[in-house]
């Protein structure tokens, strides 16, 4: 049974982590398929994408704490391996709740499971060939959306800002001549009060960062089943 369904978050052995990543993941795919009515008609892939890459960072520090305390490995040299937990990453040792890179998480990640990797393969069933398939999501995730902010606040200084919106500014002549062709689409024309066109905006409605969100979605579907799998056979659930 998976008692950490049941059971506070301070009792956890991963300090919570997991469960968070659970909740996270739970309601990105209820934003995604909504069960009454329709999606927001506001930028609705968002909150959807953010979820899920914050999902992932969670899943990411779970199993990262569940290999630290499962193995007794401290998290610094002469600490513990119940301390505050914390990553090395570039040959130093930094805290987890500062680090947001996923890149950073999963490298370190790494560098555990192959520690470990004869005992956890021979207690588990479970295809931990997943982990190596992750590295090419991790590496789009990463260039797209390195501190977890590009989902989530409106700045040019992360990331491409035109990749947000499904709204593209367009010619007058393409904007009529696409209108005439296909149907669904939504348009904006701005004058400037006196019949002069100023600019010209369309939109078809598809996802604008579907190609992120795919990704996103394959990592966090092999990442919740290596975390469930970790969480059963080395602590019964917990």
């Amino acid at each position: 049974m998976l008692q950490v369904l049941f059971t506070p978050i301070e009792t956890h052995p991963d300090s919570g982590f997991g469960i968070m990543a659970w909740s996270f993941h739970e309601a990105a795919k209820k934003l995604e398929n909504p069960t009454e009515g329709k999606a927001s008609p506001v930028l609705p892939h968002l909150p959807i994408t953010f979820l899920y890459r914050h999902s992932i960072e969670l899943y990411l520090k779970s199993l990262i704490v569940l290999l630290h305390r499962y193995f007794s490995i401290p998290f610094r040299p002469g600490g513990s391996c119940d301390d505050e937990p914390q990553i090395q990453t570039q040959g130093r040792w930094k805290r987890m709740y500062a680090t947001h890179s996923v890149k950073e998480l999963f490298d370190y990640l790494i560098i555990l499971y192959i520690l470990q990797k004869e005992y956890i393969e021979k207690k588990t069933n479970t295809e931990w060939r997943l982990l190596s398939d992750l590295g090419k999501f991790i590496d789009v995730i990463e260039k797209t959306d390195r501190n977890g902010t590009f989902f989530r606040y409106p700045d040019t200084s992360v990331g491409d800002e035109s990749k947000k919106s499904d709204m593209k500014p367009i010619e007058v002549d393409e904007l009529l001549e696409l209108n005439k062709l296909s149907k669904g689409s939504i348009s904006l024309i701005v004058d400037d009060g006196e019949g002069n066109i100023l600019r010209c905006f369309r939109s078809d409605k598809s996802n604008p960062i579907q190609t992120e969100l795919d990704c996103l979605k394959a990592t966090i579907e092999r990442l919740s089943c290596l975390h469930i799998a970790l969480r059963m056979r080395f602590f019964d659930g917990r």
